[in-house]
């Protein structure tokens, strides 16, 4: 499964820095072995909803949260980036969910919701020691898989 999602988080990349200008985009449906019937790799910004058409879901980020260590810094610890993102589905109520970036397990990983697991690939731009970053400046690519049943 290590494998799989470091082959999904390549592509996301591969396909964010040819996706111009780091817009919200959708990579093609990838098929997995296993529980994992399809996976999406979604970039996120706040100037707009994200619609993901072929799953009749719309994703919008809120808001985040960014404790990593900036780059040249040493930190006694790695820190850990958390978004939240409000989903949607067609005549379904939405919802709220954090999910973050890997980190000690009493912060949030992964969220559901109605069939489909979420998960924080990378959070941009990398926090820096003489400034915040806006919401509006930050693109969170976020992993969707949609589990069979």
């Amino acid at each position: 499964m290590l494998r799989i999602k470091s082959f999904l988080f390549c592509a996301a990349m591969i396909g964010h820095e040819s996706g111009g200008g780091g817009n919200a985009h959708a990579q093609n449906p990838v098929t997995l072995p296993g529980a994992v019937a399809s996976s999406y790799v979604l970039t996120l910004q706040t100037a707009h909803a994200l619609q993901l058409t072929q799953e009749s879901l719309s994703l919008r980020l809120l808001d985040f949260k960014d404790s990593r260590c900036p780059p040249g810094v040493h930190c006694m610890w790695a820190g850990q980036a958390t978004v939240t993102i409000q989903v949607t589905q067609t005549g379904v109520p939405s919802e709220t969910l954090l999910i973050g970036t890997p980190a000690p397990k009493e912060f949030p990983g992964s969220a559901s919701y109605r069939g489909f697991q979420f998960s924080l690939q990378s959070l941009e731009p990398s926090p820096t020691v003489n400034g915040e970053i806006s919401l509006d400046q930050v693109r969170a690519t976020v992993l969707i898989e949609k589990i069979q049943k």
